[in-house]
This record gives structure tokens, sequence and C-alpha cells, in this order.
């Protein structure tokens, strides 16, 4: 996509529903490659074909560390894959969402629920049901009645809560 003089590209002239069409393709393609990641990830860990990618790799952290993918990135894929993979293949749903409902569903939560929810609630009303499936209130029906002080540190910025 190039850019123009006057700050526009190709992309913005073709109209404003393609580049939506295209947004929605790339947010299914994402999801995908999340899940696939997640699987080849998975499949590697578990074979320790990860040994034979070079001598000096004795460990899957040092394999994650060599391909540059941090090891909570790749542990929420593997996890993505275990819980909602093959749902992933057929289905559409914000990987994001999912990703937040990783510890509900590790510790029992049903992950059809969680799946649905992902794909049919706002990101705000999603994040307001997992606040709430952790035992919290949302912020929308909170009265604000416990509250602490807090006091932030002049030298390195790092909230202090108050007695």
């Amino acid at each position: 996509m190039k850019s123009k003089t006057d700050g526009s590209s190709d992309l913005l002239v073709t109209g404003v529903n393609e580049i939506v069409n295209k947004l929605k393709e790339f947010a299914v393609i994402n999801s995908l490659i999340i899940a696939t990641t997640g699987a080849l990830l998975t499949d590697c860990k578990a074979s320790k074909t990860y040994k034979k990618y070079a001598t000096h790799i004795n460990t899957f952290h040092e394999f994650l560390k060599e391909i540059n993918m941090p090891y909570t990135r790749a542990k929420q894929y593997m996890d993505i894959w275990k819980y909602f993979g093959e749902k992933l293949l057929s289905e559409e749903c914000d990987t994001d969402k999912l990703i937040k409902a990783l510890p509900i569903v590790k510790k029992g939560g049903d992950v059809e629920e969680w799946f649905i929810k992902a794909k049919t609630l706002t990101h705000q009303d999603f994040n307001n049901e997992v606040i709430m499936t952790k035992g919290h209130k949302h912020s929308a029906i909170c009265n604000h009645e416990h509250t602490k002080e807090w006091k932030k540190c002049a030298d390195c910025g790092t909230w202090i809560p108050g007695e």
C-alpha cells in the first residue's frame, strides 16, 4: 500500500466498506494464526521436536527465545488451542476475549459457554462477565463504598496503597 502525497493511500480510495471487509477478514485470519500457532507449539513441546532445531537448544524455553517468542504468549496460544482450538478452526471469535476467559475455563468454567460469550458479547459486556465470574463487581454496578487511599511515589511513579 503506497501513501500518496496528500496523506491518503490506495486502500482508502476503494471505500470504507472494503476496508471494513478487509479488517474482518484479517481478524479471522489472525484467529486462525493464533490457533494453529498454538497447535504447532503444543506438538513441538510434546514431541520435543524443538531439540532438533539447533544443537544448543535443550529446553522449550530456549527454543522460544531462539524464535523470539515470549513464553507467556506461547502459553496463551497453546492454551487457546487446548481449550478453543477446534472451534476456532470453524468459527470466528475474538481471541483477545478468549485469552481473558482462559483463567476461568482452566478452573473448570464451561468452555462452550465462554466461547459463545466471547463471540456474542461486546468487549465491555464480556469484561464485566469476567470480572463478575471472578467474584468482583464491575464498576457500573459498584457503589464504591469501600475505597482505599493511594499515594504515588514522586521518584518512580509507583502507586502505593495507603493504610
